[in-house]
């Protein structure tokens, strides 16, 4: 849904704001969604998942 979105008590939508990392296969290979939009992820979290997809590039 977009977060422009209307409900119908006439309030804006929130939309769950997901972030994630997608191989160059089409492969999701890390996702996260938070309903607190404010949570971000802590990096020690994704670096991992970037080096295995740069190591698999490179084999």
């Amino acid at each position: 849904m977009p977060i422009s979105a209307q409900r119908r008590d006439n309030q804006p939508a929130r939309g769950l704001l997901p972030r994630g990392v997608i191989g160059s296969d089409g492969v999701i290979v890390y996702a996260e969604v938070n309903p607190d939009y404010t949570h971000r992820p802590d990096p020690s979290e994704l670096l991992p998942v970037l080096d295995r997809l740069r190591a698999s590039k490179a084999a």
